[in-house]
């Protein structure tokens, strides 16, 4: 099997935030999917076995630990990210302990630190699931 490009999925309900993450990742060597609407995320999510997901936490209709919660039902082996200017909230810290969420990322950040930041969760994935197939699902 040949190399797997990265795959990295974005939700935000603020389309802002959606186009200020293409902007600066834009010549990043991943493939990048960006989306404000959540049935739709969680339709990408079944549909391309994303590495890495990265939501907001605070969305209009559910939270982004709502959607994460839903998207791991179908596609467990990816790396879930939430960020937020909310970092002190009860139940995101709890969500880190219980390993529902692989990490948080606090708003504001700097351009530099978010890339080092998914490059650094994209390796992590690499090294977790390097014997699996592309959809993150063991090699039979």
């Amino acid at each position: 099997m040949g190399a797997v490009t990265p795959f990295v999925l974005f939700l935000d309900d603020e389309a802002e935030i959606l186009e200020s993450f293409k902007r600066f990742l834009r010549k990043e060597s991943y493939q990048s999917l960006y989306t404000s609407s959540i049935s739709e995320a969680l339709d990408l999510v079944k549909a391309n076995k994303p590495h890495l997901i990265i939501t907001d936490y605070r969305m209009g209709s559910i939270t982004g630990l709502q959607f994460v919660e839903q998207a791991r039902q179908t596609h467990p082996h990816a790396i879930y990210v939430i960020y937020s200017g909310f970092a002190d909230e009860k139940p995101i810290q709890d969500a880190l302990a219980s390993k529902m969420i692989d990490r948080f990322i606090n708003k504001p950040w700097e351009v530099r630190s978010i890339k080092a930041e998914i490059a650094a969760l994209l390796e992590l994935y690499r090294k977790l699931y390097s014997s699996a197939e592309p959809n993150g699902e063991s090699a039979a």
